[in-house]
Parts: structure tokens; C-alpha cells; sequence
């Protein structure tokens, strides 16, 4: 008895190995390029592809004539399988024509990595039956100006786009997508077409962190635009993303990040400018719609930098309950070591945090501690109807920070030189994005010349 149970368990794990190493040696490499790879097209290797291929898109460098994108067949189609499209040789997919549509639809387990599109736009079947699931765009490289866009139409689960340069936009539609990781991708916000958002998730979305991305807005004219990242949804995460204006906004661009996400969510650690327009906030949240709100904020460690705006408005942070909406707001909002800077010679009018609502009988719950508040009219400002209130914690500081402005490198202005008064003001911490420890001895440039 006991041999048979031996040989049957060896007969199970030699089963096990055996299918294991059959679907590796299954598994294998598709090459494409225009003469001296298995395929000239990556559509037709793909469609050729089995559970866990690799596509591999071939430039200069290698024996064969590099891959020629003006061949391609349109638009690429991941299939139901896990497979991966990579490039090597600097490989280029994409088109010339910046007007053009061509698409990569994405499927369950797609994975595009290392490769260079030009004009070209990625989106999951829409509609969809199911989101699919562990997408992974990372290490791309994006250049165009007409799309060079993600667009999860069909929705999303445990999804990963990370590690991208130049995308213009990642859009959500209206679909839901779950438990997703966007960072250390860098955005260039400049279509005029159809949309304007560097990034928006949609009311359906949840658990998506979106981590150390760099977004500028070379946004100029549209004919309507409102935000430059709009996070919708609930239990999101943005932290750590830095969002800047390269170019001057359309009077239209209200927030830079603008929240109406509902549940436990984090915005901290961040480094945002203040759109230069009359009203504009840096970080705005509020209720987006007539339906029940109930939600808990964590707004701590933001450095917020507005430029005066337009007849002097403009607001560091917004919390306000959706004026006009009869269902009920129900907020909780932690303000804590946010930094808040109007270095304009026009003093804005309105406060650094401003929590608005319509009546005393919303409950919305605010509490603050240790905030820089420099170059508004007031520091945490309480607004019922017509009443207002400063509710400022006594830790609130309203010196100057001194920001990296003043040398010539403009990459660092959002940053807090390390004499600042507002590093180090309980044991390590700091007021602000940046963490660093601050010094005592200041060395002036005999030159001139101000160096950090």
C-alpha cells in the first residue's frame, strides 16, 4: 500500500513537472521586422500568439532589415492570452500622421514593454463583458501629438502603466477599474481635440494609486476645459506626483487636481501649481453629483504654489459640499503640513484651505495642525452661507518658505530650500512635499549667483 502511494505521489509531481516544462517549451519568441523574422506585421504575430509568447519588434542593430511601421496592419489586437509585446533596436510602432486612429486594444494579461509609439493610442475592448485583468503597460516611450493616449474604455482589474515618457492622457471613461498602480510615468497634456485631462478615473474606479508621475499641461486654448487630473471613484491614492503649467492655461482650468472620489482616500506628498486664472484652485474636492457623499480625506504634505491669478482669486485647497445639490454631503478631512504659497505680488483674495458649505447642517469635519499658509488672505477658513470662521491651528505658520525660485534652474522651484523655516517644526517633520533636514548655517555666493 505504501508503494503505490509513494509511486502515486511521484507520478503526480512528475506529471505536474512535465505539463510545467511542456507549456514553457510552448511558450516562445515571435519575431517581427520587414524581412528576416517569422512575421512582418506585429498584428499577425499576435494573432498567431499562444498563452505566454513574446512578440519582439525588431530595429537596427540585429541581422534582420529593421521592423517598417508603414506596413503595419491596423489596428493591433492583443488576443485573450497572456503575451507580451517588446521591442528591440529602437524599434518605432506607430504612424506619421498625427490625425490618424491607429490603436492597440488590449486583452487579459496583455503586456507592452520597452518599446517606442508614435501616434498611437491603447484601449481595452469597449464594451466589455469583463475588465480585463492584469494589463501592464511599462518603460514606453510616447511622442505625437494627436494620440499617444491610454484609454481603459472596457474597464481594468490589477492593472500596472508605469515607467512611461510623453503619454498624454490615461482616461477611464465610465468603467469600472480596480486595484490599479499608475507611476513614475511623465504626462504631456497637449491634445485640443476631445480631451484635456492629463488623467481621470471614472465614479466607478477604486483602489487606483497613482504614484510619483510628472504632469505638464502644455494645454493652451481648448474650447472647454476644467482640471488637469481629475480622480473620481473611491479609496484612491495620489501621492507624491508633481504638476506643473509649461505654458499659460485657458482662462477655463480651474484646479490643477480636482477630487470628487468618495471613501478613505490620500493626497499627500505632492508638488502642484496653481493654474494662473481667476477662481483657480491647486487642489480642489468636492461632491461631482446629486447622490449621497460620504467621504474621508487625508490632505497632509502638499506644496501648493499659486501666481496671484486673475483679479487676485485663487484658493491653495477647496473642500466644499456641491452648492445646489439637495442629497447630503458627509465629509471628514485631515489638513496637516500642507504648504501654501502665493508668491505673486498680488495677494489671492480667498485663503490657502477654504472648507465651503452650504449650510451649518452638512457635516462636513475638518481638522488642521501645523500648515504654512504665505500670501493669502487668510489659513484654514471656515465657510457657512455667508458666515466664515479662521479655524487655523495655533501650529499654523505664516513666514515665508522660501521656495527654489530664485536660481536659475526652474525644474526645482517647487521645492523648499533647506534654510527653511518650515522644515523641522515638530521633531522631523516637515511642512510641505519636501523632506529634507533643515540647516543652520547659510553660506551666501560671493558671485551672485543663489545656489540651494
Amino acid at each position: 500500500m505504501r508503494l503505490f502511494l509513494r509511486m502515486g505521489l511521484f507520478l503526480g509531481f512528475f506529471a505536474f513537472f512535465f505539463l510545467s516544462s511542456w507549456h514553457e517549451v510552448l511558450a516562445s519568441t515571435l519575431t517581427v521586422c520587414a524581412s528576416g523574422c517569422g512575421y512582418i506585421t506585429v498584428n499577425n504575430a499576435l494573432t498567431s500568439a499562444v498563452e505566454g509568447d513574446i512578440v519582439e519588434v525588431r530595429g537596427v542593430g540585429t541581422t534582420a532589415t529593421p521592423y517598417d511601421p508603414a506596413g503595419e496592419s491596423w489596428n493591433i489586437v492583443f488576443p485573450n492570452v497572456s503575451s507580451t509585446l517588446t521591442c528591440t533596436g529602437d524599434a518605432v510602432i506607430g504612424q506619421a500622421d498625427p490625425t490618424g486612429l491607429d490603436t492597440i486594444v488590449l486583452s487579459t494579461s496583455s503586456t507592452v514593454s520597452g518599446c517606442a509609439f508614435g501616434n498611437v493610442s491603447f484601449m481595452t475592448p469597449d464594451p466589455s463583458p469583463t475588465s480585463p485583468s492584469g494589463i501592464r503597460i511599462v518603460n514606453n516611450t510616447f511622442s505625437g501629438v494627436a494620440t499617444s493616449t491610454i484609454s481603459l474604455n472596457g474597464g481594468a482589474v490589477n492593472f500596472e502603466i508605469s515607467g512611461n515618457t510623453n503619454i498624454n492622457f490615461v482616461d477611464f471613461k465610465q468603467t469600472t477599474s480596480t486595484n490599479g498602480l499608475i507611476e513614475n510615468n511623465t504626462f504631456y497634456g497637449s491634445r485640443n481635440v476631445d480631451q484635456t485631462i492629463m488623467l481621470r478615473t471614472s465614479p466607478s474606479s477604486s483602489q487606483i494609486r497613482i504614484l510619483n508621475n510628472a504632469f505638464t499641461s502644455y494645454i493652451t486654448s481648448p474650447a472647454t476645459v476644467y482640471m488637469a487630473v481629475q480622480i473620481e471613484g473611491f479609496d484612491q491614492t495620489f501621492a507624491t506626483n508633481t504638476v506643473r503649467y509649461a505654458v499659460t492655461p485657458p482662462s477655463t482650468m480651474y484646479a490643477s487636481l480636482l477630487s470628487h472620489a468618495s471613501g478613505t482616500n490620500y493626497i499627500g506628498g505632492n508638488f502642484i501649481e496653481v493654474p494662473p486664472v481667476a477662481g483657480a484652485a491647486g487642489i480642489d474636492v468636492w461632491k461631482g453629483d446629486d447622490q449621497p457623499w460620504v467621504s474621508q480625506y487625508a490632505i497632509v504634505h502638499n506644496t501648493i504654489r499659486a501666481s496671484g491669478g486673475a483679479s487676485g482669486g485663487c484658493v491653495g485647497i477647496e473642500l466644499t459640499d456641491g452648492w445646489g445639490y439637495l442629497s447630503l454631503s458627509s465629509s471628514t478631512v485631515d489638513f496637516s503640513y500642507n504648504l501654501l504659497l502665493n508668491d505673486s505680488t498680488v495677494l489671492c483674495d480667498r485663503k490657502g484651505i477654504s472648507v465651503r458649505r452650504s449650510s451649518s447642517s452638512v457635516p462636513i469635519t475638518q481638522t488642521n495642525s501645523y500648515n504654512g499658509v504665505y500670501g493669502f488672505t487668510g489659513g484654514v477658513i471656515v465657510e457657512t452661507g455667508v458666515e466664515s470662521s479662521d479655524v487655523s491651528d495655533a501650529t499654523t505658520l505664516t513666514s515665508n518658505p522660501f521656495l527654489k525660485v530664485n536660481d536659475i534652474d526652474a525644474t526645482n522651484d517647487l521645492q523648499t530650500a533647506s534654510f527653511s523655516p518650515y522644515l523641522d517644526v515638530n521633531g522631523t517633520e516637515d511642512i510641505g512635499a519636501t523632506m529634507i533636514s533643515r540647516v543652520s548655517d547659510i553660506y551666501v555666493d560671493d558671485t551672485g549667483t543663489i545656489d540651494y
